[in-house]
């Protein structure tokens, strides 16, 4: 009897899953809003951020509004796909928030609907690769990020220019770097050979003691 009461019981109990201490539980909800000429799309989370990072731009929502400042939020960050429209519903701008900071690949429209940039962002810092295009599609400008700031070549294709950073300064080109070695080589070279002739002057050559001709040998006239 009391082995079917316990079975009887054990049936009813409600199944409880066993918690996973790794599984992360993000609170995440979808927004809808209208400002002006646009409609805006997003996700929010109440998480909160473990530490702010002072020098890049969190996104977040209050007051059914998107705000953003940099190093820190008094809202619910965006987190998620967003999605910025023109009332027609043609896409203006598209991309991914992780907890407020922009990351992964965002793009931007013009409104006949053509393509207008690529840019990559990580963890709220520009990163990877920028393309830039007219509204007839041809490509304006092209260049790279790492961390915030520009690296390598960049093509100005609208300008004709093409343009070098490192860390984000404007550095020579390769060709640029080979004439200056070549000229830094030349100009030592003459600089070498002034001062040579400066102290050949100052301190010239003696001529080495001229031998000392000997008499001929007079010989005694044999009478």
């Amino acid at each position: 009897m009391f082995l079917r009461l316990f079975l009887v019981i054990t049936f009813l109990l409600p199944v409880i899953p066993p918690l996973n201490p790794k599984e992360k539980m993000e609170k995440t909800s979808r927004r809808i809003i209208s400002e002006g000429d646009y409609k805006y799309e997003f996700y929010i989370t109440t998480e909160e951020v473990p530490k702010y990072h002072l020098y890049r731009r969190y996104y977040w929502f209050k007051s059914n509004k998107i705000n953003f400042s940099d190093g820190g939020s008094t809202g619910a960050l965006l987190h998620g796909r967003y999605t910025k429209n023109y009332q027609s519903t043609i896409l203006v701008e598209q991309g991914d928030f992780v907890f407020g900071l922009k990351d992964g690949q965002w793009k931007d429209w013009y409104n006949s609907g053509q393509i207008k940039q690529v840019l990559n962002w990580k963890n709220g810092l520009k990163n990877g690769d920028f393309l830039q295009y007219a509204e007839d599609g041809n490509i304006t400008k092209a260049g790279s990020y790492d961390n915030g700031k520009k690296k390598g070549m960049w093509i100005d294709f609208a300008k004709g220019d093409t343009l070098y950073y490192q860390k984000g300064e404007r550095v020579d080109s390769p060709a640029e770097r080979k004439i200056k070695r070549q000229k830094t080589r030349e100009e030592k070279g003459k600089f070498t050979e002034r001062v040579g002739k400066f102290f050949r002057k100052i301190f010239p050559k003696k001529e080495g003691k001229k031998k000392k001709e000997s008499n001929p040998i007079k010989q005694k006239e044999t009478t």
